[in-house]
């Protein structure tokens, strides 16, 4: 649910005046889970030429979709099966609906993170070893025809797909059926995905719903324990990254968009209570206009 603070970022750094100011030209977006969803959004936009506008609809889409009823299709079949409680056809409905091949030609590359419960084969020092963190890219042409698209917007539902809510989405890699899982159980803070072989890049914004530095006690109960461990996991990611990033990229500036406190309501809060998405979406914008506020004057 806290995919519309990320919502609210995006819709302070596609604003045109905003990227021209700041020198804003975003290239590669790469996504896990809900920023899987935000991203396919973003990157079909700028690859049309209409990010301005459609970061607002983004940040619009919500407010009214993001619901219980909107985004969850109970499943008997999946229940039954020890799957989940909902299939993903809402998601993609609302993929499909709102994002259209694009007509305009300006360059972009999305990267999104998939678990692969099966596994894949991967060289570790010259010798193989399993990996469950697949990488599906799109650049360019991949956002231009509904058929492209469509192998996009199933990366994303699979991205998406939090075990025990969704079921497991299945995506084809390497010429085998695999079941595709929330990438943020591998890695919910690619940062390394955003700059390896991309040399060119100078600058990567990262947007994360929680603060820096965390001084709230957790609650450890129920569903709020669940939200509060996943983050756990998250957050964890990201700082290794950083760390990483920090060493093997000293030329390249990081700025982080983080809410100054941690948000209300855990991950699933959201989905009852329009006044939170509100919330949730303008703690994004504030969050961004404070970010590009210090990197004008040279704060961290």
């Amino acid at each position: 649910m806290k995919g519309a603070f990320s919502a609210g970022v995006l819709s302070v750094l596609s604003d045109p005046d905003t990227k021209a100011r700041h020198g804003i030209d975003v290239t590669r977006i790469v996504g896990a889970s809900s920023g899987a969803l935000n991203g396919v959004f973003y990157a079909t936009a700028i690859r049309d030429g209409t990010e301005a506008a459609a970061a607002q609809q983004l940040a619009q889409l919500w407010l009214d979709d993001a619901t219980l009823r909107g985004a969850l299709d109970f499943s008997l079949h999946d229940l039954l099966h020890g799957l989940g409680v909902s299939n993903s056809d809402k998601v993609l409905g609302v993929l499909r609906e709102h994002i259209r091949p694009a007509s305009g030609r300006q360059p972009i590359q999305l990267r999104v993170i998939v678990t692969n419960a099966t596994g894949e084969t991967i060289d570790v020092a010259g010798s193989p070893a399993t990996s469950f963190e697949h990488v599906v890219d799109a650049t360019d042409a991949d956002f231009d025809t509904a058929e492209s698209l469509e192998r996009i917007f199933t990366a994303v539902a699979a991205s998406a797909a939090l075990p025990g809510i969704f079921a497991p989405v299945p995506i084809e890699i390497d010429g085998r059926t695999v079941q595709g899982f929330d990438g943020g159980i591998v890695d919910d803070a690619p940062l390394g995905r955003a700059l390896e072989g991309a040399p060119e890049i100078a600058r990567v914004f990262v947007c994360a719903p929680y603060p820096r530095v965390r001084t709230e006690p957790a609650d450890l109960h129920g569903l709020a324990l669940a939200g509060h461990i996943f983050d756990l996991l998250v957050q964890e990611r990201l700082i290794r990254d950083l760390q990483r990033v920090a060493s093997t990229y000293p030329a390249v500036q990081v700025v982080e968009i983080r809410p100054e406190a941690d948000l209300p309501g855990h991950a699933f809060s959201g989905f009852t209570s329009i006044d939170l998405r509100r919330q949730y979406v303008q703690s994004g914008v504030d969050a961004a206009r404070r970010a590009l506020g210090d990197m004008t004057t040279g704060g961290t």
